[in-house]
Parts: C-alpha cells; structure tokens; sequence
C-alpha cells in the first residue's frame, strides 16, 4: 500500500511540474505575441484582427460578437432567431425579438457587455473595423449609419 502511495505522489510532482513548465511556456508564448503585435506592420487587409490583438479582446469574447452580429444579419433580413439565443448570451437579447428596428445603442451595449470597456466609442470602432475587413459588412454599414444620427442628434 505504501508502494503505491509513494507512486501516486511521485506522479502528483511530476505532473505538477509538467504543469508550472506549461505555464511558463505560455507566459513566454504570451509575451511574445504582444510584442510581435505592437512591432509588426499593419495590414490594411485585416483591421478588425488588428482591433482584436490591439484591444486585448479574447476568443470567447471574439465568439460571443460573432454571435451578435449573425443575430444581427438574421433579424436585419427578416428571420426569426432561435429562442435558445434568449438564455446563450450573456448580454440582454431582447432587443433583437422586439417588433422594432435594430437601434445602435442597444447593439453598442450589448458590446460593452461582452467586451467591457470605460470608452464607449470603441464599439463603433470595432464596427467599422468588422466593415472594412468585409465582416457582416450590410449590419455594420446599417448599424454605422444609426450611429451617425445618434452623433448628429447629440450635437443639437
């Protein structure tokens, strides 16, 4: 009994130190990706990844936006959503089963929700950067242009 006492915790060490090796190879990974991402060269190409690796946003989070904005391009063309969309986000969806038009505002929350952020004019840069990578470009064109009349109402 001892035997396999002292093996079990022979294999607990190893293990462990398996694990604090991986940790640090991830730290490192880390690192260097940030660095990689603030010396490498814009690609005019691809500006909502540059958004992404710039913004720190995760792939969950990444995810979570995707979700959104199919969301967004389903109600925006006239489909019903699923009513499992209610209960799998973690941002208020009643906006998108209401008998109304989209509204930027509760799209820009939403954001906000998934991605928190003290500036809130980060969304609608996400959004033009999603449109000019030519991501869900006919929702973030619509949702840009609501954006410009919450700009021109707030300037009266």
């Amino acid at each position: 009994m001892e035997y396999r006492v002292n093996k079990l915790e022979q294999m607990i060490t190893q293990q462990n130190e398996t694990i604090d090796a991986l940790k640090d190879k991830i730290e490192l990974l880390e690192d260097k990706i940030l660095r990689l991402s603030i010396c490498k060269l814009s690609n005019e190409d691809y500006p909502y990844y540059e958004f992404i690796l710039s913004y720190n946003i995760t792939p969950d989070q990444q995810a979570q936006i995707a979700r959104l904005f199919t969301a967004l391009s389903q109600k925006l063309s006239g489909n019903l959503l699923p009513p499992s969309l209610k209960k799998s986000e973690s941002y208020s969806t009643e906006f998108l089963f209401e008998n109304s038009p989209i509204r930027y505002d509760d799209v820009r929350d939403s954001i906000l929700k998934i991605w928190p952020t003290m500036d809130d004019n980060l969304p609608l840069a996400l959004i033009i950067a999603m449109q000019e990578q030519g991501l869900q470009v006919e929702v973030c064109e619509y949702l840009i242009s609501q954006s410009k009349i919450v700009v021109v109402k707030s300037e009266d």
